[in-house]
Formats: C-alpha cells, structure tokens, sequence
C-alpha cells in the first residue's frame, strides 16, 4: 500500500522480501516442517527440469534496499512466519 501510495516509486521495479539467503532445499525443508507436510523432495536434474538453452539464476536473494529508501520497508518477519501466514491464507 505503502508503494502504491507513494508517487516516486511508480514506474520502478521493487525486489520484496527478505534480503536472508536460501536454498531451495532448505525452503522445501522449512515448508514441510512447518505445514507438517507428508511432502518428499525430489532432486531433478536441472537439464530435465529446464528445456534446453533455458537459463535460470543459481542464487536469489532479494535487494531491498530500495524499498528502505523509497517507503521505509525493512523486512521482520521471519520467513517461518511467512510460510505459516501463506499457508492460512490458501485454506
């Protein structure tokens, strides 16, 4: 809302969420934690998940820095929080 407000900030691009890394692993990990899911992680070979000549980041972490600048966002909430909230949400 804060964003949507703010007059400066239409038109930009905005990276939202926590600027804390981490694997997709240890994302699957937490959410199957978390949600007390019977879920199983299945490691694909990237070559069998992706088409060929497809190119995907190896590393993702959020830049929120300008969201500081613009509304003075400063991510909290621990993502162990978020994936409870989102998950409340769905049902």
């Amino acid at each position: 809302m804060r964003l949507q407000d703010c007059a400066g900030a239409r038109g930009q691009i905005f990276n939202v969420g926590t600027s804390d890394e981490i694997s997709m692993t240890h994302l699957a990990e937490t959410v199957i934690q978390i949600l007390r899911s019977p879920s199983c992680i299945e490691h694909i070979p990237y070559d069998k998940a992706y088409p060929p000549g497809f190119q995907d980041m190896l590393r993702r972490r959020p830049v929120v820095e300008k969201l500081q600048r613009y509304i003075g966002f400063q991510p909290v909430t621990p993502l162990s929080e978020i994936i409870a909230l989102t998950a409340m949400l769905k049902k």
